[in-house]
């Protein structure tokens, strides 16, 4: 792969980045029915009780954001912020124009969280960014007074990203060759001067894994100690007790806010937020049934009817999987390098049995390599591929048998599956047991290798697995898998992929300057890894998000930064007066 690979910016790409909405859009004013919505009016005060996937089992690992992701970075999102967010006005609802239901913020619906605005240089060699003015660092006894965000804080955050001995240029130069250097050039700007563009730079810098701002201060202080916390976001950290909640309480001076109705409002509109700490998953269940949490998103498909019998108030939201499971098969050796052989483990895969079976009839199956909530200007249905791909993802255990003696193996092989136990384990335990099944019937015996969370990183990265991994896989943007997935090279490269037709195809996707190509050559990579079978793909549960009917202006959305979900929270009121009326 050449090096210009890692180095991409197309300019209508950031052009239509710069243009996309930084402030949100009031809808219409409705002054006439003003009088007959009073008791539907937005309310403040109250405390939300947040159950959200599997933080809500979880405990935080640090108070660091540059060390934590997934839950631990949604535990601090309401009080620290990033550059980049989603705009929630955009969602589901304001003007609906995104589902804001998984982790990708498109360019479209991005706006400014710190920044109130960013511009390219017109000869693409720097990168402006504008520092939001009056966004003041929540002052606290023993850490720091009160005081503005400025351009300096910025950089100081950029550099510790860069200059980071585990996430930083020393282990991921592809991630950040591209910056030359970064410079507080005034009190509200930030310029990054470049030697190219990175495919995903807004995520990288601005909403995604690990992007949250810190004031210095917090480093002096002592950034591990909780008691400690402090940052620009709507809600304070207040209290903390390790495995039972988190405590937030609302920031009196934060400075966004939103429109409803045509009327403007600070934000945020309940008076506490609380993270809850709950292990067992019947627990969860039953506080989300007693209304001892509000929400809870991520619901697993098996607990939705028994809800929806004892709770038949709750709102609820099926949400499409973010993802999928997959198989990583080793490219670099047989007989996995045979098409053909990759083709009859497909077709031996039963599919439809998946989700019926084990997904309770509540799945996607086809939602690889992006999820298919994504659109079709990078993803092809199934049932618009060429046949003669359709029918590689049939199953049809017969012909596979027969595809796999004319490769050369009529007597079938043995193989062992490295399982993946990040999250999941029993599910995951089931889709292997069920697939080693289909893989038997048609010759090829598999042993099921199972391994924990604290060995997973130690396999990624050494490619110790001798020739198929099991794990759950996503991608956060159109480029954020490919490059991740299938660079050679690459960190989590599984397959051990070095195909010279993909390789040119994401030469090409990640230089391309025109828009319009580049989601074209994006469509046509995800278009080649399934005609190809370069990796098996598995289908994934939906969700449940759950509600009850007090928890207002809220439609079940799930993010608009990596993992955080709290520029919805803050729009979210309660209507105290009707819990109080169904006995809450």
């Amino acid at each position: 792969m050449k090096k210009g690979t890692f180095w991409i910016l197309s300019f209508l790409l950031v052009l239509s980045l710069m243009l996309s909405a930084c402030s949100e859009v009031a809808p219409g004013e409705q002054e006439e029915e003003e009088e007959e919505e009073v008791t539907g009016a937005p309310q403040y005060g109250g405390t939300l009780n947040y159950g959200r996937g599997a933080m809500i089992a979880e405990d935080i690992e640090g108070w660091d954001p540059m060390c934590g992701w997934g839950g631990a970075g949604a535990t601090m999102a309401p009080y620290l912020e990033g550059l980049f967010a989603g705009d929630a006005s955009k969602g589901q609802t304001g003007t609906k124009e995104h589902t804001f239901s998984g982790r990708y913020i498109p360019p479209e619906v991005t706006r400014g969280e710190l920044l109130e605005s960013w511009e390219f240089s017109a000869d693409s060699s720097r990168l402006i960014f504008h520092v939001r003015p009056g966004v003041y660092w929540q002052g606290k006894s023993g850490v720091m007074e009160a005081r503005e965000l400025t351009a300096a804080d910025v950089a100081f955050n950029l550099m510790r990203r860069i200059d980071s001995p585990t996430m930083g240029v020393a282990v991921s130069p592809e991630l950040w060759e591209w910056i030359d250097s970064v410079t507080a050039t005034d009190k509200y700007t930030v310029t990054l001067e470049l030697n190219g563009i990175y495919v995903d730079w807004a995520m990288l810098l601005g909403w995604g894994a690990y992007t949250p701002m810190i004031p210095p201060e917090l480093i002096e202080a002592g950034i591990d100690d909780w008691r400690n916390a402090v940052g620009t976001g709507p809600f304070m950290l207040t209290d903390y007790l390790s495995g039972s909640y988190f405590e937030f309480d609302r920031n009196p001076n934060y400075w966004d806010t939103t429109i409803i109705d045509g009327k403007e409002y600070q934000l945020p509109f309940i008076d506490k937020l609380i993270y809850p700490i709950i292990p067992d998953q019947a627990a969860q269940v039953a506080a989300l049934r007693t209304g001892k949490i509000d929400t809870w998103l991520w619901v697993p498909w098996q607990f939705k009817d028994t809800l929806a019998g004892t709770n038949p108030e709750l709102r609820v939201w099926e949400r499409e999987a973010w993802g999928h499971y997959e198989i990583h098969l080793r490219m670099d050796t047989p007989p996995f390098d045979i098409k053909d052989v990759r083709q009859a483990m497909s077709m031996a895969i039963d599919r439809e049995t998946i989700i019926d079976t084990l997904y309770g009839g509540y799945g996607i199956l086809d939602n690889f390599y992006y999820a298919k909530s994504w659109g079709e200007g990078v993803f092809t249905p199934m049932e618009k591929q060429p046949q003669a791909v359709q029918a590689a993802y049939e199953y049809n255990p017969e012909e596979a048998r027969e595809l796999l003696a004319s490769a050369g193996f009529p007597d079938g092989f043995e193989s062992p599956i490295t399982l993946n136990f990040c999250n999941t384990p029993l599910e995951k335990t089931d889709i292997a047991s069920l697939v080693k099944d289909n893989f038997a019937a048609i010759g090829i015996e598999v042993e099921l290798l199972p391994h924990d969370q604290a060995t997973d990183w130690g396999i990624v990265s050494s490619k110790s697995h001798e020739y198929m991994f099991l794990r759950e896989g996503s991608a956060a943007t159109p480029a954020h898998g490919l490059y991740s997935d299938y660079l050679p090279g690459a960190a989590e490269n599984l397959g051990i992929v070095d195909d010279p037709v993909l390789n040119d195809m994401l030469d090409r996707y990640l230089l391309e300057a025109d828009v319009d190509k580049s989601t074209a050559l994006a469509k046509e990579i995800n278009n080649y890894l399934i005609g190809n079978l370069i990796t098996l793909y598995l289908p994934a549960p939906n969700t449940f998000s759950f509600a009850h009917p007090w928890v207002m202006n809220y439609e079940g959305e799930e993010t608009t930064k990596y993992y955080s979900s709290i520029n919805i929270i803050t729009r979210i009121w309660l209507d105290q007066v009707l819990k109080e009326e169904m006995g809450y």
